[in-house]
């Protein structure tokens, strides 16, 4: 939907884009949770939709949050031996 503008569910390219003022913030599940821009793709025949992180920048946030999220369950879970 996001790179060829039609539902691959329905085929109809009546897609209507969110962007950020239509839409809220997506929250990661990282600590602290931190809120990451993103755009859905909504399909009016269907409903089908998809959200899609909204710019590289904000990709590559989502990214190194992702990561310390992992090393602190990691650090967590060595703590206290699980």
């Amino acid at each position: 939907m996001k790179n060829n503008r039609s539902c691959p569910k329905c085929k109809s390219q009546e897609i209507m884009i969110m962007n950020k003022s239509q839409s809220s913030y997506l929250l990661l599940p990282v600590w602290p949770y931190r809120p990451v821009q993103y755009r859905s793709f909504v399909c009016t025949s269907c409903g089908y939709s998809e959200d899609w992180i909204a710019t590289t920048k904000e990709l590559e946030k989502a990214r190194k949050m992702r990561i310390t999220y992992k090393d602190k369950l990691m650090a967590f879970r060595r703590k206290f031996n699980l």
